[in-house]
């Protein structure tokens, strides 16, 4: 699993860069595949940084981090499995103060390192987080679907 998910990463981290190379070229701006990828790559950190504290958090206190990001807002059980199929859950566990320092991130990134201006690098940064977090609900919303009769 630890091979796969460097590998995974490693591939996910190419094709952000090659898209938001292609953005700033799309733009009209000069910028190279090379200085993208050293850009993307810090915006990372953050995830990082969140990584280590929950990482730390539950060494300290011996329990597993349940209910990641805002999720936690609209749990009213104890059960793990209670909100598995819920799309608003799915969203909001996806949501915390990481995501929002990484997508400034990357706006910058996008205004320093791809030569974009400020009102156009909005654009390509909101339309990876949309996606971003279509990632992460659209399978709950497929699970839910599919198994709504069972």
């Amino acid at each position: 699993a630890l091979v796969f998910g460097i590998i995974a990463l490693g591939v996910g981290w190419q094709i952000k860069a090659a898209f938001f190379m292609l953005t700033s070229q799309f733009w009209g701006e000069k910028t190279s595949f090379l200085t993208m990828i050293s850009a993307m790559g810090l915006t990372y950190i953050p995830f990082i940084i969140k990584n280590f504290i929950q990482g730390f958090a539950m060494l300290i206190t011996g329990n597993f981090i349940q209910h990641q990001g805002l999720s936690s807002l609209i749990v009213t059980s104890n059960d793990p499995m209670a909100f598995a199929g819920n799309p608003i859950y799915a969203l909001l566990s996806r949501i915390d103060i990481f995501v929002f320092w990484s997508l400034f991130l990357l706006f910058l990134a996008l205004v320093v390192c791809g030569g974009m201006s400020k009102k156009k690098a909005i654009l390509p940064t909101a339309i990876y987080w949309v996606c971003i977090m279509a990632a992460g609900v659209v399978p709950t919303l497929v699970v839910k679907l599919t198994s709504a009769g069972m």
